[in-house]
C-alpha cells in the first residue's frame, strides 16, 4: 500500500542489504527498484545510507534520488538485528 501511495514506476527505495523478500517482490512488479544499504549487527548503517544519498547520480541511475526507506528496526528480517536508540536517531538525521 505504501509503495502505491509514495512511489512511481522507476523510483528507487532504500532498504537494508538483507531485507524481507516479500517487500522487494511487492515493489518489483510496480517498477520500483530497491537499493541495499550496508548493515552490521545492529542493522542499517547510517553512514552507508548517507553515502548512497550523497553520491546519487540521477543521470547514471536514470532515476531521482530515493527518499523512501523501508526498514525493520526491531527484529529485522532475516537477520534479527535490532537498532539501538542512537542508531535510530542517526538514521533519522
Amino acid at each position: 500500500m505504501a509503495f502505491r501511495m509514495f512511489c512511481e514506476r522507476g523510483d528507487y527505495i532504500l532498504s537494508e542489504e538483507y531485507t524481507f523478500a516479500t517487500a522487494v517482490e511487492t515493489a518489483a512488479p510496480m517498477g520500483i527498484k530497491t537499493i541495499g544499504v550496508k548493515m552490521d549487527e545492529e542493522g542499517l548503517l547510517p553512514n552507508s545510507m548517507d553515502d548512497i544519498l550523497t553520491n546519487w547520480d540521477e543521470q547514471k541511475r536514470g532515476a531521482k534520488r530515493p527518499w523512501l526507506l523501508y526498514t525493520v528496526p526491531s527484529g529485522q528480517n532475516p537477520t534479527g538485528a535490532t537498532q539501538g536508540e542512537q542508531r535510530r536517531r542517526d538514521i533519522y538525521r
